[in-house]
């Protein structure tokens, strides 16, 4: 399963807390994150995520986790069985990308998408 660990002086909640709907376009590819939803314990964060690749939409969540080591852990929430298609790879990279550009003392750690954690195209 396509995922990213962040190391760093960073919660749930805070992203919860600065969450901000995204829209943008990257060769073709549309990518939303709409919502994002806190639970009780305040350790995970679901993110009501789309991206439309051929005009094919893939529903889904990015599920932001709290690992019993402080890191955070950004995934696809299994229960909608997505595709683990490109563009929601590279969606997972993004927003973690973001993430890293918004908390500085935050650093990328294990993942298994490294190489799409970067900017969008031309920006």
């Amino acid at each position: 399963m396509p995922h990213v660990v962040l190391k760093g002086e960073i919660t749930v909640e805070d992203l919860w807390f600065s969450f901000q709907p995204l829209e943008l376009t990257e060769d073709g590819v549309v990518f939303k994150a709409t919502e994002c939803f806190l639970s009780a314990d305040k350790r995970t964060a679901l993110v009501r995520s789309l991206v439309v690749e051929r005009e094919f939409p893939r529903n889904f969540f990015l599920k932001i986790v709290t690992n019993d080591d402080d890191t955070l852990m950004l995934c696809m929430e299994k229960l909608g069985q997505t595709e683990r298609a490109g563009a929601v790879k590279r969606f997972i990279g993004l927003c973690a990308w973001q993430i890293l550009q918004s908390a500085p003392e935050v650093e990328l750690g294990t993942s298994n998408i490294a190489d799409l954690v970067a900017p969008p195209k031309g920006a």
